[in-house]
């Protein structure tokens, strides 16, 4: 099989749902069709991205439309993953902060009820319970705050509505208490990191300390590495180093493809002095080629293959 890459997370319906004039070909996203197809991308996850704040379930919604509306404004490019028609990427729905469907002290009902039309457009492939910051569900990566009762209730409520629980941007005590939760009410889930590092190579709480990155693998998880440089290190070539810890540690079967790519305008317009986010030449969807050589550097390209495509398709077999 030729080599092509599957990616778990580009915010492109955040951008699309920004600006009525933005669309699949604005290079601002960094991940424009034209990008993917030169990236070979032939996988794409679009996670359904809003903060935690008042009216975000609104912008939920309108990205879950912008995603059912992609395969049918522009057939010849996307189609979803179940689909049989041919496209140049197909693509799975993913959530980013189940504040997308479930505001802050609203009943759950009303979310979920939410939840039942974007499971008719389709079944989710992961969900974030938070983001960042602390939510009515727990805490993200910023804080140290675990599972709250809503967060468990969600749990149980979207068994069986959601392949797998994404623990990118949970605090460690969230990701330990969800584990738990799960295997306690033995709740059918998949565990996964869909752009997250790890903190040994890069110690920032965004990525993942070992033990959460041994957790994931030992549940048949995937652990898909992002190319942020906060995340990353000081150079592309830090992206290697994350590569091999995974190999070192056995992650071999586990790693793929997470970049993150997404248009970063307005938080540059707030952060003026901030250095760029991505490494020159590795800046947008275009780059998995680059990266593929980059690692075959160091590494057999059997092993690149794993990672580019063959591990993400092991994961969504199971």
């Amino acid at each position: 099989m030729d080599r092509f890459f599957c990616d778990m997370h580009a915010d492109l319906l955040s951008y699309l749902a920004d600006n009525r004039h933005h669309t699949i070909f604005d290079k601002a996203s960094r991940a424009s069709i034209d990008e993917l197809i030169e990236g070979h991308v032939g996988i794409q996850v679009l996670p359904i991205y809003v903060a935690t704040a008042p009216g975000s379930a609104r912008i939920g919604s309108k990205q879950a439309k912008i995603y059912a509306s992609l395969a049918q404004q522009y057939p010849e490019h996307f189609t979803p993953f179940s689909s049989r028609k041919k496209a140049h990427v197909r693509t799975f729905l993913a959530i980013e902060n189940a504040s997308s469907f479930w505001e802050e002290g609203e009943p759950l009902e009303k979310g979920f009820r939410r939840f039942q039309k974007l499971s008719a457009i389709e079944k989710p492939l992961s969900i974030t319970l938070t983001w960042h910051f602390e939510n009515r569900f727990g805490g993200g990566d910023l804080t140290k705050i675990g599972l709250k009762d809503d967060g468990k209730e969600l749990l149980r409520r979207l068994a069986g509505m959601c392949y797998a629980i994404d623990l990118s941007h949970t605090s460690d005590a969230l990701a330990s208490d969800i584990l738990n939760f799960i295997d306690e009410e033995k709740l059918p889930y998949m565990v996964c990191a869909t752009h997250s590092n790890f903190r040994a190579i890069r110690d920032v709480p965004r990525n993942l300390p070992l033990e959460l990155a041994q957790e994931i693998v030992k549940r048949g998880g995937i652990i898909a590495l992002n190319v942020i440089a906060d995340f990353v290190g000081t150079s592309i070539d830090d992206f290697l180093r994350h590569v091999e810890y995974a190999l070192e540690n056995g992650f071999e079967n586990n790693i793929g493809f997470g970049c993150d790519f997404f248009c970063e305008k307005k938080l540059l317009e707030r952060f003026p002095e901030h250095p760029p986010l991505f490494f020159p030449n590795f800046e947008n969807a275009s780059c998995y080629g680059r990266l593929a050589h980059l690692l075959e550097t160091h590494i057999s390209p059997l092993i690149v293959d794993k990672m580019a495509f063959q591990n993400f398709l092991h994961f969504v077999a199971k």
